[in-house]
C-alpha cells in the first residue's frame, strides 16, 4: 500500500491562477486561555485529526453566517449575535490529495466565551478538548492547522473583544 502525503498550501493574499467558488469558515472558540477542538470521526478524511469548528458556506450564505451554522452545527453553541463572531481574516489554500487538487477560500472568525458550555458534537466528530494554546502541540491536527492557529494567534492579539452569549 502507498502511503499518500496531501500536500497543503496556505495564502493571505489570492495567489496568482487561484480559481474556485467554494468557501468555508472556521471559528476558533475561547473560553480563558483555553480554545475549543473537535477530533474528526471515522466518517472524515483526516479521522482522529483535530480541528476548529467549521465547514463550507452554502450558496445562499455570508461567511459569518455559515461559521455561526457549522458552529451550531458541529457543537449545539448557538450565538445570540453575529456581532459576537470576531472577523480574523480570509486565507486562500490550495490541498492536493491523490493528485486531485481542490482550492478553497477560508474566513476565519474568533468567538471568546465567558465559560465552558456543553458540547453537543456532530456525527463528524468523536471526541473534543479544550487546550491551551501551549498544549496545542499536544493534539494531532489537521493538515494545515499548525499554521491557522499560528494565523488566529496572529490576527486576534491586534484585536480584542468582549465576551459573548451563547446557548446550547
Amino acid at each position: 500500500m502507498t502511503n499518500i502525503v496531501p500536500d497543503i498550501q496556505i495564502y493571505e493574499s489570492l495567489p496568482e491562477g487561484f480559481s474556485t467558488t467554494i468557501q468555508a469558515a472556521g471559528i476558533y472558540v475561547k473560553v480563558a486561555d483555553k480554545l475549543l477542538f473537535l477530533e474528526y470521526a471515522d466518517t472524515k478524511p483526516e479521522t482522529g485529526k483535530c480541528a476548529i469548528p467549521g465547514g463550507k458556506i452554502e450558496a445562499h450564505e455570508t461567511p459569518i453566517q455559515g461559521a455561526r451554522r457549522e458552529l451550531f452545527e458541529e457543537t449545539g453553541i448557538t450565538i445570540e449575535s453575529e456581532n459576537a463572531l470576531q472577523p480574523l481574516g480570509t486565507v486562500y489554500i490550495r490541498k492536493t490529495t491523490h493528485e486531485v487538487t481542490i482550492e478553497f477560500v477560508f474566513h476565519v472568525f474568533g468567538l471568546n466565551i465567558d465559560t465552558t458550555v456543553p458540547i453537543h458534537l456532530s456525527t463528524e466528530h468523536r471526541a473534543y478538548t479544550w487546550t491551551t494554546i501551549p498544549q496545542v502541540k499536544d493534539l494531532s491536527l489537521v493538515l494545515g492547522g499548525q499554521y491557522m492557529l499560528d494565523f488566529y494567534i496572529q490576527k486576534s492579539a491586534k484585536k480584542t473583544r468582549s465576551s459573548a452569549n451563547v446557548n446550547t
